[in-house]
Formats: structure tokens, C-alpha cells, sequence
């Protein structure tokens, strides 16, 4: 495996983004590996998307939401509010 390529399992680990969160950000489109074996399916992301997967962490942990793009990040609703 060339130096540039790091497999899914250690990818999680530099990022603390699930394996299963890996899996699902490139079923839709969010964070796609450079490489997909065509073989066995192994994903091998690159060093440069580290900071991406970072980015993503942050805003899945901030919105609490499982994908960045599930819930749209704003000002909470003033339903309910008096005035």
C-alpha cells in the first residue's frame, strides 16, 4: 500500500469518526476515500481529508446529528417564546 493512502480502520482512528460514519459519508458523497479497491471494497483516504473529516466531526458533534447535512445548523426557533 503506497505511503499516501491510509486504510479506513486507521483513518477512524486519526479523525475519531466511526468506521460506519466513514461508510456512510461516502454512500453520500460527503467524504469520498481517493481510492476504493474495486476488488474487496477497502476505502484508503489521503492525509489532505484529515482536516476535511475534522470539519465534519465538528459539525456532526455540534448539531448532534449523526450526518452534518441531516439537520441544517441556525438560530434556534422562537415558537413558544413571550414577548
Amino acid at each position: 500500500m503506497p505511503a499516501d493512502r491510509i486504510a479506513i480502520g486507521r483513518f477512524s482512528s486519526l479523525t475519531h469518526l466511526s468506521q460506519k460514519a466513514l461508510r456512510l459519508y461516502d454512500a453520500r458523497g460527503i467524504l469520498v476515500p481517493i481510492v476504493k479497491d474495486r476488488f474487496t471494497g477497502y476505502r484508503y483516504y489521503s492525509v489532505s481529508q484529515i482536516e476535511t473529516a475534522l470539519e465534519i466531526k465538528t459539525l456532526s458533534d455540534l448539531s448532534g446529528s449523526a450526518s452534518p447535512r441531516s439537520r441544517r445548523l441556525g438560530p434556534p426557533s422562537m415558537k413558544g417564546t413571550r414577548r
